[in-house]
């Protein structure tokens, strides 16, 4: 497979006509020890066949633990972040990196239309769409916040409104597919229960969980439905988590409780994590327009 690299520019975008295609070749990677579940797989890869992922968000924690486990298992893998995935993710011939920002309104459908045009359809029978990307500042009570440090705008455009204009997009291009194709979100569980100093992150949350009720909703009476699910990854040791622990107690009141679950061990690693996630969308029992926890697939 030739590497390809997408960038921000609309002009290069334009230009673009790149197809997908499958090549024979070696996993370079180590399995991630999950639990075996292989029992739970809705889809194997014969020959000929494609299956295909994007990831919105895949370079860093969460993100490149799914991106490595899904190139495991011979997914094409199509990651969407600022920046270039760990090496041997980047240097993998089955995952393609597109210079995405979420935050960024002129390019970023431009950007995942070209990446849906340029796949031979013919053969792929299964597309998975996994978002991924999110932010958390600006943390601290309302009311406390500095005027010009508030930027709410910029969180729920990679929080909620890139998720949604992509969501339309993706569905658009899949819906009339006679082939597998499911939706997952990462969510958290402060979108149901707030956080002090998360008012902003947990509210694009609890948007985000909206969204996935709402395409289950409006993909009911379609024939060839998308189905979609929310991914609640409880707290994993991630650069996220490191930050966190990085704000003032003025800033973020419960910052010592992260502050313990990072001392005690209580953070599950990325790629247990994205072992779940990858069994939710595998399971024959899809849990469509729910959200799940992490460990209901551990």
């Amino acid at each position: 497979m030739t590497k390809r690299s997408f960038h921000h520019s609309p002009i290069l975008v334009a230009q673009s006509n790149v197809s997908l295609s499958i090549i024979p070749r070696k996993r370079s990677f180590k399995h991630m020890d999950c639990p075996d579940k292989s029992e739970s797989l809705y889809l194997t890869k014969g020959e000929g066949q494609m299956r295909i992922a994007f990831v919105i968000g895949s370079s860093k924690g969460l993100g490149a633990a799914v991106v490595k486990k899904l190139l495991e298992e011979e997914y094409e893998v199509i990651g969407f972040s600022r920046t270039e995935a760990q090496e041997e993710i980047q240097k993998h011939p089955s995952f393609t990196h597109v210079s995405f920002d979420a935050s960024h309104v002129a390019n970023r459908q431009i950007l995942f239309s070209n990446a849906l045009a340029s796949i031979t359809v013919s053969i792929v029978t299964e597309m998975l769409f996994i978002y991924n990307a999110a932010l958390i500042d600006p943390v601290g009570k309302l009311g406390t916040l500095e005027k010009g440090n508030v930027t709410f705008s910029h969180l729920f455009e990679v929080n909620v409104v890139a998720p949604l204009e992509l969501s339309n997009l993706f569905i658009q291009f899949v819906q009339p597919l006679t082939l597998s194709k499911r939706m997952l979100f990462v969510t958290s569980g402060v979108a149901l229960k707030p956080i002090s100093g998360w008012s902003g992150y947990s509210s694009s949350k609890a948007g985000l969980n909206m969204l996935v009720q709402s395409i289950a909703q409006e993909q009911m009476d379609e024939s060839l439905p998308v189905l979609v699910a929310g991914f609640n990854p409880g707290i994993m040791d991630t650069t996220m988590q490191e930050s966190i622990r990085h704000y003032t107690e003025d800033q973020f009141p419960p910052v010592a409780r992260f502050k313990h679950f990072h001392k005690s061990g209580k953070l599950r690693p990325a790629s247990t994590v994205a072992c779940s996630l990858i069994h939710c969308l595998q399971n024959p029992t899809f849990p469509n327009g729910q959200i799940v926890h992490v460990n209901d697939n551990l």
